[in-house]
């Protein structure tokens, strides 16, 4: 988490912010929504990865996923 934290305060500027809301918005409301997939399991979005690559550095995704994650 630390690591994340230096990210944002090096990396997060004006462009950027509105991609962190909007991913972590996103991402909360879509992760609870479970896709059956087959004998009995179901899968759900990976939202990990989609923020690694839009923002490029998966310290972004672990700075919007904690939160994400403590909420639900």
């Amino acid at each position: 988490m630390y690591l994340s934290l230096r990210w944002a305060k090096n990396e997060l500027n004006e462009e950027k912010l509105p991609w962190v809301a909007v991913l972590a918005a996103g991402i909360f409301a879509l992760q609870s929504f479970n896709l059956p997939v087959s004998m009995g399991t179901s899968g759900h979005l990976v939202g990990g990865a989609l923020v690694t690559i839009i923002l490029g550095s998966p310290l972004a995704a672990v700075f919007i996923l904690t939160p994400v994650l403590l909420r639900a």
